[in-house]
């Protein structure tokens, strides 16, 4: 990845993160014109994305996912369509289509957990929210929405002291907006509880 290209995502994850979102988007522009094949013009459409979903720009966002998924395909980098696919799970999430989103999102996990991607943890995430997604109009039990909620925490927990600062933050996030899907306004609460739930179950796994 060339240097000024991962400046200008850099950039643009930390401005959303910190709720700077039209400098998130000006970050990623920038990127954009130094982006010198498709598969990083994928990764950056995909991060202008994620911007406009937390603008709640639907549609912007889809099409952002949309062209994404275009140069994932063309540039025929396996770990790039793989995102562009969980990406579309995604909007078919926000779209409404749980059941299209929960298969395509299931599938797309078994893809990345059989070739070893070391960030299942965003993966896990969408299966979270489209199990949760279920759930809630009646189509799926509690406890299979509770499995995936705690997953996406135990795949965060274990490349906790192996990944990028920028990457946990993101992560994160997502967990914090995976429990505000099941719990509402006790999301910040069930957070932690998870986190240490999971925690001590993985210690107890350690200790025999």
């Amino acid at each position: 990845m060339n240097s000024r290209f991962n400046l200008y995502v850099r950039s643009g994850m930390r401005s959303r993160l910190d709720g700077w979102l039209d400098q998130a988007l000006s970050a990623f522009e920038l990127a954009r014109n130094f982006a010198y094949d498709q598969s990083q013009r994928s990764l950056v459409w995909a991060q202008i994305g994620f911007t406009y979903l937390r603008m709640l720009e639907r549609e912007k966002a889809a099409y952002a996912f949309q062209l994404s998924h275009m140069n994932a395909a063309w540039s025929q980098d396996h770990y790039r369509i793989l995102e562009a696919e969980c990406n579309r799970a995604l909007m078919l999430l926000e779209k409404e289509q749980y059941a299209n989103a929960n298969r395509l999102a299931l599938s797309v996990l078994d893809e990345a957990e059989r070739i070893g991607r070391p960030d299942l943890v965003s993966f896990v995430h969408v299966v979270a929210r489209t199990q949760t997604a279920l759930y809630k109009v009646g189509k799926l039990d509690r406890s299979e929405a509770l499995y995936w909620i705690e997953r996406e925490v135990k795949e965060f927990i274990s490349v906790e002291s192996s990944s990028d600062e920028l990457l946990l933050r993101t992560w994160r996030e997502g967990i914090i907006r995976s429990h505000q899907d099941l719990y509402g306004i006790r999301a910040a609460l069930e957070v932690v509880r998870s986190f240490r739930r999971v925690r001590n179950e993985m210690r107890q796994r350690t200790t025999h």
